[in-house]
Formats: C-alpha cells, structure tokens, sequence
C-alpha cells in the first residue's frame, strides 16, 4: 500500500516534534545542554518552514508536560520558532558547512537568556531584565558550549541522514 507524501510529511513533523520533547526530557538532567536547537536547526535545513508544525507540537507538550506558567510564555512560544525563522532566513550559509551550524547554534545558545530577559522586559522592567540576565549568563555560556558540541558532533552524521530519509526527497514512495 502506498502512502499519500503529503502523509509521510506529516507524520514525520509529528515524530519529530514529539522526539524534541522525549530528548528535551532525556537530557534534563544535565543543566543547559539540550539537542532541541540541534534537531530544529538541522529540521529547518531539510524540511524548510514546515519544522515550525514540529516545534508547535514540542511546545505544547512543553506546556502540556511542566504547566503553562510565565517561561512557556515567554520564552518557548517565542524563542523555539524564532530559532526555526532564523535557521530558514540563514540557511544557504548553515547548508555550506558543519562549523558555520555549530557556530549558529552556539550564538543561539549564548542569546538564549537574553531572549527571555527581553522578553520579560514589560513584565519586570530594565533592571529586573537585566539582573535576570546576568545572572543566567554562567548557564547561557554552558549552553554555548553544550549547542556547540552537538552540533559538531552529531551536524554532519544526521543531516545527510534526514535528507536521505526525508519524505521530501526525490524518490519514489516504497
């Protein structure tokens, strides 16, 4: 029986917003070190804006998982696709090179914290944003290193992979 590709699509957006959350769950354990921006950067460069389905499911069951308080807010439902915008925007470059991913993904690391005290700016005003943020800054330099690492590591093994396994590759349905 053969399967619809707009199908196959789907249900590989699904399964991969479901794996963002099984591995945001796996690696909590270790603070700031995640494979979340390494799956929606490389998700970003196969499967185009379609990845942002992917990152609204890992999102609410984020929420869904740990409760929708202000940092599901302010933070996943703003940061998480903005990292899918930004990979799409940039992506001839993220597509030349593994070192210019694990750079990419790096800075996103590093901005992390930032993002969230900008966005909690109205809530808490300059100076709350700004403690909030310098606080965080010794876990947003661990999630540089952690995001790079990943992608260095692992950038190059899984790209080619999800090209070849994607439904949107030019092949024939088995």
């Amino acid at each position: 029986m053969r399967t619809r590709p707009q199908t196959r699509l789907l249900v590989t957006l699904a399964l991969t917003g479901t794996l963002l959350f099984v591995l945001q769950i796996v690696l909590q354990s270790l603070p700031n070190v995640e494979g979340v921006s390494l799956l929606i950067i490389l998700s970003t460069l196969v499967f185009g804006l379609k990845t942002l389905y992917s990152v609204t499911l890992f999102v609410a069951l984020e929420g869904l998982f740990y409760g929708f308080d202000l940092w599901w807010f302010s933070g996943y439902c703003v940061l998480w696709p903005l990292l899918c915008l930004l990979t799409h925007w940039f992506r001839k470059p993220l597509m030349a090179n593994n070192l210019t991913r694990a750079v990419f993904s790096a800075v996103f690391g590093l901005c992390f914290g930032l993002g969230y005290a900008l966005l909690r700016l109205p809530l808490v005003g300059f100076y709350g944003a700004f403690s909030y943020w310098v606080a965080g800054i010794p876990f947003d330099l661990v999630h540089m290193a952690g995001n790079f690492v990943l992608m260095l590591l692992l950038g190059n093994r899984l790209l080619p992979l999800m090209k070849a396994h994607s439904p949107l590759a030019n092949k024939s349905n088995p």
